[in-house]
């Protein structure tokens, strides 16, 4: 379920008084949308958050609402029929050379959670600001669906090279 639809039912259960959800699972995004909502309660003490089985412990944020227990990897996939290996984007900037325009697939912002993922993680970490997806963003086509859509796209031939999200892993 599309997370702006998942959180326009969790605030219609919330104005009815019906707590129907005990835990969340979905983008950072989501769960930012719905500490902000005040959809959230605090975790509170878990004994699973002191389990030494975990490689790492779970975080908590400061005010002990979200768990962060996954990391996802993005990517960027290419149709590699149409796109040799010499010529694939080696760098960030690359990406906004005239060549790509429109030839760059994204999954629709507004029905994923990929881009709001991307740009977080991206400029977090100080490897894009605003600006390089200022100038990114015409470079792209969107797409309604998942990123099974958006390889499916790719393989058709539609687009060269798109944004997917192939991996989580475990922290």
């Amino acid at each position: 379920m599309a997370s702006a639809v998942r959180l326009e039912r969790l605030k219609t259960e919330q104005r009815m008084g019906q707590y129907i959800t005990d835990t969340s699972d979905g983008s950072s995004s989501f769960q930012m949308n719905l500490k902000k909502e005040r959809l959230l309660m605090p975790v509170g003490d878990l004994p699973s958050l002191k389990d030494t089985t975990w490689a790492t412990s779970p975080k908590l944020d400061p005010e002990g609402y979200l768990v962060n227990i996954y990391s996802s990897h993005y990517t960027l996939w290419s149709n590699t029929t149409q796109v040799k290996s010499t010529d694939e984007p080696k760098s960030l900037k690359d990406l906004l050379d005239a060549k790509w325009k429109a030839k760059i697939i994204q999954v629709e912002p507004a029905t994923s959670s990929v881009a709001p993922q991307i740009y977080a993680g991206y400029t977090k970490y100080g490897k894009a600001d605003d600006n390089y997806f200022r100038q990114l963003g015409p470079q792209q086509k969107f797409i309604t669906g998942s990123a099974l859509d958006l390889g499916r796209t790719l393989a058709r031939g539609e687009a060269r090279l798109g944004w997917g999200s192939p991996t989580n892993n475990a922290l």
